[in-house]
């Protein structure tokens, strides 16, 4: 490791396992820090880049989610739980405003859960 890139690593504010990827260059690059990550809301498929809200993926599509807590201009609460989803494979209902994608996601806004 070269004197400028121990500097880069020791300084960094990335967290300790993030500190070795590289920022995507291209769109669609798996695996680094703004690649694009695939989601199905209610059978539309869209990438959105990692680490993106469900909430915000659904306004992408034009699909529609109550909130009551959220505000673009607030930290992320997900205490009013307005906004829940089933996320697939998930055991219980998500908070849309509060859930990010961070790998290829199935998500359902209304079901009977």
């Amino acid at each position: 490791m070269s004197a400028d890139t121990r500097q880069d690593f020791d300084t960094s504010r990335a967290p300790v396992s993030e500190r070795g990827k590289k920022v995507a260059q291209t769109a669609g690059s798996e695996g680094y820090i703004g690649g694009l990550v695939s989601i199905n809301i209610d059978g539309h498929d869209l990438k959105v880049p990692l680490g993106t809200t469900v909430l915000e993926s659904a306004k992408m599509l034009g699909i529609k989610i109550p909130t009551l807590c959220h505000h673009p201009d607030l930290c992320v609460a997900g205490v009013c739980r307005v906004c829940v989803v089933e996320v697939e494979n998930q055991r219980v209902l998500q908070a849309a405003c509060a859930y990010p994608v961070t790998s290829p996601l199935k998500v359902k806004t209304h079901t009977a859960k």
